[in-house]
């Protein structure tokens, strides 16, 4: 094969790559404020496989591990009630960190719904938008549309985003009764991996149809 028809190979199967990315992440029409390209060339620079947070990517935050506490935080939800995460000692909760505009994050949220409905109160579940051109009006719209029985909230000023060393969105933590991270993962997690951790936690078998 000729360098011409590689090159030429090679340019039309990234092109591919990257409409599939475009398909899978689709920006909201908000005045442009947020163009993929922008959010695409920032990806390559962080080498993440999330889209990064704009006002986050390049900072210098601290890094959450597994076995380490979680942070305490408080905050009001998009319905105006007013949580910390201490109020949910006793109950395993899963952080989602997510943006209202990115396609990619569906099935994971089809994945929580199945997971609320089979252990209802015992798991407490915590969207977090860290979007920040949205309001909580605009969260409650995307939450009318895709669904979601559990806590939703936006990230102003993305101060739990930062507080969790978070620079993209699509990152996940999973937190036990005592407050200890027992899961992390920084792209989108199956129903499968997360009924997996969850029953570690809670002591269940799981049953496989």
């Amino acid at each position: 094969m000729s360098f011409n028809k590689l090159l030429s190979k090679t340019c039309l199967l990234v092109g591919a790559g990257m409409l599939l990315f475009i398909v899978g992440c689709q920006t909201q029409s908000k005045d442009d404020n947020i163009l993929i390209s922008n959010l695409i060339k920032d990806a390559a620079k962080v080498k993440s496989r999330g889209m990064p947070i704009p006002e986050l990517y390049d900072k210098d935050l601290p890094v959450l591990e597994v076995e380490e506490k979680a942070p305490d935080f408080s905050f009001e939800d998009i319905k105006g009630n007013s949580y910390s995460l201490s109020d949910f000692n006793g109950k395993v909760v899963i952080l989602d960190f997510t943006a209202t505009w990115c396609g990619m994050t569906f099935d994971e949220r089809d994945a929580f719904e199945q997971l609320k409905e089979k252990y209802k109160d015992s798991l407490i579940i915590i969207s977090i938008d860290t979007y920040q051109l949205d309001s909580n009006e605009d969260f409650k719209k995307y939450v009318k549309i895709y669904g979601g029985n559990w806590i939703h909230l936006v990230d102003k000023d993305t101060k739990i985003a930062s507080m969790y060393g978070v620079k993209q969105t699509v990152t996940t933590f999973m937190i036990d009764k005592n407050g200890f991270i027992t899961y992390k993962d920084n792209w989108i997690t199956s129903l499968e991996t997360l009924e997996s951790e969850l029953s570690k936690i809670l002591g269940y078998t799981i049953t496989k149809k």
